[in-house]
Parts: C-alpha cells; sequence; structure tokens
C-alpha cells in the first residue's frame, strides 16, 4: 500500500521512472488481502501511466504479463484489447477480443474492437466481418461505420480477389496503377538535384 501511494504521488509529480519503480515494487509486494485483485489494479495504474507518457514498448510487455496473469478470464478481454490498442499491439489486441467474444458473441464493443484491429492489421476480410456486425448492433458507431467503409472499398479494389474475370481483374490493376501514378505525380520535388522527391 505504501509503495502505491509513493507511486501516485511520484506519478503526480511527474516523476515517471520513480513512479514505474515504486509501481513494480507493489505488483510484486505480498498484499494483506486479495492478493491477486490488488497487484492486478496496480498494475493496470502502471500500464495507464506509461500509455499517457507515450512509452508504448513498456506497456506492452506490462500487459503481456498482465494478460498471462489473468488467462482464463474472458470478462477482461474487452478491457486487455482496449489497452492493448493504445498501446499499438493489434496482434495482442486480435487476441483479447476473441476471448472476449468466446464469451459474449454479442459484446458490441469487443466486435468494434476486433474488427479495428484488423483493420490495423490490414485482415480487411475479417475486419469487415466484425465492423459489419458491430455496426448492425450499434448504428449509432460512427467510426465503425466508417472503418467498414474503407475496408470495403479496399475489397472492392483488391485485383487478386476470387471470382474476378481476367477482364476485371486487369481493369482493377490499371485503375491502381494510374491512381498510383496520379500520386506519385502530386508529390513535391525539392529545389536543386531533384534526388530526393518529397512527400512520397
Amino acid at each position: 500500500l505504501v509503495n502505491l501511494e509513493l507511486a501516485r504521488i511520484a506519478a503526480q509529480k511527474g516523476q515517471i521512472e520513480n513512479a514505474v519503480r515504486y509501481y513494480h515494487d507493489a505488483v510484486y509486494a505480498v498484499w494483506p488481502s486479495q492478493e491477486e485483485i490488488q497487484r492486478r489494479e496496480a498494475r493496470l495504474e502502471l500500464i495507464d501511466l506509461l500509455l499517457r507518457s507515450s512509452a508504448k514498448a513498456q506497456a506492452q510487455a506490462e500487459l503481456i504479463a498482465l494478460a498471462e496473469n489473468v488467462t482464463g478470464d474472458p470478462s477482461n478481454g474487452q478491457l486487455l484489447g482496449d489497452l492493448f490498442v493504445r498501446a499499438g499491439d493489434y496482434e495482442h489486441a486480435l487476441t483479447e477480443y476473441g476471448l472476449s467474444l468466446k464469451a459474449d458473441p454479442h459484446n458490441v464493443k469487443a466486435l468494434a474492437g476486433e474488427g479495428y484491429a484488423a483493420y490495423e492489421l490490414g485482415q480487411y476480410r475479417a475486419a469487415q466481418h466484425y465492423l459489419h456486425e458491430a455496426v448492425k448492433r450499434d448504428p449509432g458507431d460512427t467510426q465503425s461505420a466508417e472503418r467498414l467503409k474503407v475496408t470495403e472499398m479496399v475489397l472492392r479494389m483488391d485485383p487478386f480477389r476470387r471470382n474476378l474475370s481476367v477482364e476485371e481483374r486487369n481493369r482493377l490493376v490499371a485503375e491502381a496503377f494510374a491512381a498510383a501514378g496520379h500520386r506519385l505525380e502530386k508529390c513535391a520535388v525539392p529545389d536543386g538535384d531533384g534526388d530526393n522527391m518529397a512527400g512520397v
């Protein structure tokens, strides 16, 4: 308890290294009661501090340790998934959202989270499925609706998807090539020898 309070005080003062040290002392200390719950809460506070301090790599390491300690409890899946997303670790986010959805397939936030993580990983088929389900259950979720639109556009433009005729595939490839050329033309060329192109 003393270490936890010292961690909070250090965090308030912006003494991040000291706060992290005290949080670690609290996490690995012997607690008088409800040891696992207290450790979990202390680690969650530490993770939040690290994320707010843009220490994403450290936050990811703490999240992986936390996820291993709460294995088998799907109620934590959505929370951990959200935290992994904040840390930019979309692979682990997918795993945690998946555990949450196994326990409750209709969890709208977990569906949206799973869709977003898949979207960020370029897994557009999976993203389409989960984002569609999230929007269907919560039409007010404008972020998921926007991601769904982009995902469907990407899938429509994919020249390598199944059941495309040769003509359609060739058309899509030509369109993608033309779009890339158009974007390249818009790149600014700096003054001088022109060896490097800015903005590409």
